[in-house]
């Protein structure tokens, strides 16, 4: 799997104390009182690169922290990382995020697209992001559409081609005991 969490040729994080300490400073910028994240790193071994990479993906494919922690770094990132190296980190982690099925990611994602402090570097990270959102979530144009939410994406960012539900079958008469449901509700007042 190629990603930051494979990457060999990095800038950051050559040994898992550089993470230990940025997870602490984003948990309590962030409030979070506990992290099993943290509690987890501090129990590995980090003797070599080797060991940074082993826990970087474990971390992102974990079935409880991977969704959370994908999301955190694609919005933190700008705050710890280069310039430079930021665009290729969200993107990693975008992959690693969609990975995920998408009823353990649908929380932490939908909090991602609705969070203030997101700064999109990277075009390929959003894109893959929408098109795993536009393929599970139940309307997802109507939820890029919230003003709340369109405000913080690039405004090159397409949405026309998000998929809505289908409401046409609304317009038809619906049956209720074979009968029109109109007509049902006029019983139902008569026998009051």
């Amino acid at each position: 799997m190629a990603g930051s969490e494979t990457r060999r040729d990095r800038t950051k994080y050559l040994s898992l104390k550089e993470h230990l300490a940025e997870f602490a400073e984003n948990n309590r910028r962030l409030r979070r009182g506990w992290c099993p994240v943290i509690d987890w790193v501090k129990r590995q071994p980090d003797d070599s690169l080797d060991d940074v990479i082993a826990a970087e993906i474990y971390i992102q494919s974990h079935p409880e922290w991977g969704p959370s922690y994908c999301c955190d770094v694609i919005r933190d990132t700008w705050r710890f990382n280069a310039p430079e190296d930021v665009a290729d980190i969200q993107h990693d982690h975008a992959l690693a995020l969609t990975r995920h099925p998408w009823a353990t990611t649908r929380k932490p994602l939908e909090a991602l697209f609705a969070h203030l402090e997101i700064k999109w570097r990277s075009p390929e990270a959003i894109a893959l992001l929408i098109d795993y959102f536009d393929q599970h979530h139940p309307n997802p144009k109507a939820f890029f559409l919230q003003h709340h939410v369109r405000a913080l994406l690039p405004a090159d960012v397409v949405l026309s081609r998000l998929r809505s539900p289908d409401y046409s079958h609304l317009d038809e008469e619906p049956l209720i005991g074979g009968a029109p449901a109109v007509a049902a509700r006029e019983d139902s007042d008569a026998l009051d």
